[in-house]
């Protein structure tokens, strides 16, 4: 008989970004779903993603929030029992890092912080990029985020490595107690999914 058994395990994963950052488009091309049609989210749609980690199956329900201001006051609802909140912002538009500071700051007033993911994507637009990595990791410094990620939806750079990352940190959380000030930075082609 094994000394470990499978252990099924249920998390709230909520994505949060102003519009037009790809959040939809990130859980879209992690599921293989097609990207070409995607719409702008109205309010929040639900998907479930299970991923078979070590000995753990990680059920992650993941709350696609809308990111337009008409329905902003409706995104608390999703994020405020959230075990693993995913904020997302696009490296080609400025501004998007600027309104995602509005959103994590509304978090932190709100409620404590859980597992934190901070998300730089569309980084496959390399000519019009102009947030720089220093900067955001500056800003994950700031916040006190748990993790920095860089991604592509189109090109799925570190897709699978985000919710590997995620599933990851409550598969291990699931054998030890993990401490709150951990602190990973993921980058372009690193990913980390040994066992443990």
């Amino acid at each position: 008989m094994s000394m470990c058994e499978p252990n099924e395990r249920n998390y709230k994963v909520c994505f949060l970004g102003p519009t037009a950052v790809g959040k939809t488009s990130i859980i879209h091309s992690y599921l293989n779903q097609e990207l070409s049609s995607i719409d702008p989210t109205i309010a929040a749609i639900s998907n479930e993603i299970s991923i078979a980690f070590d000995m753990n199956i990680i059920k992650l329900s993941i709350s696609d929030t809308a990111g337009q201001e008409a329905f902003r006051s409706i995104t608390p609802i999703y994020y405020r029992n959230a075990d693993c909140i995913v904020f997302v912002f696009d490296v080609t538009e400025r501004q998007s890092l600027t309104d995602l500071k509005r959103y994590i700051q509304e978090v932190k007033d709100n409620m404590r912080m859980p597992m934190t993911v901070l998300v730089a994507n569309k980084i496959d637009l390399t000519d019009g990029r102009v947030v720089s990595q220093e900067k955001i990791k500056k800003i994950k410094e700031k916040y006190e985020m748990t993790y920095f990620i860089e991604t592509s939806a189109i090109t799925k750079s570190n897709i699978n490595e985000l919710f590997e990352l995620i599933a990851g940190y409550f598969a291990e959380e699931s054998y030890h107690k993990v401490d709150s000030g951990i602190s990973i930075d993921i980058e372009q082609k690193q990913a980390s999914s040994s066992c443990c």
